[in-house]
């Protein structure tokens, strides 16, 4: 299954290197897997995307990625949006980060339809 984890943030433009930097920099350290998203080419902010795209296929693999994220979404006051990719189609299934709290590993797993 495809999820993917997006920066949520009215003040988007003020984060959005610092988020990039800190997503790049784990890959390239191989503390996080899967492909960083940076689709910035919008003149409209709230159009953008910028986070990280993962292929799983257990629960357990989430705990990587959410851990990693929820302390970037603390460090800069921002929250994230977890989805899926199915048949071409993204849906939003939650939310964590600065306003919205920790993510729960189980719930997320579970609302993706995980085992």
């Amino acid at each position: 299954m495809d999820v993917y984890m997006l920066v949520v943030a009215d003040e988007i433009e003020e984060v959005k290197a610092e988020v990039i930097e800190a997503v790049s920099q784990a890959l390239d350290d191989e503390k996080l897997r899967g492909e960083l998203i940076n689709e910035c080419s919008s003149d409209a902010p709230d159009e953008w995307r910028i986070g990280i795209q993962v292929s799983l296929n257990k629960k357990k693999f989430l705990q990587e990625p959410l851990n990693f994220l929820n302390s970037v979404a603390k460090q800069h006051k921002i929250d994230f949006v977890v989805g899926f990719i199915e048949n071409g189609e993204a849906e939003d299934i939650c939310y964590f980060g600065h306003h919205e709290g920790k993510p729960d590993l189980f719930e997320v797993g579970t609302y993706l339809g995980l085992k």
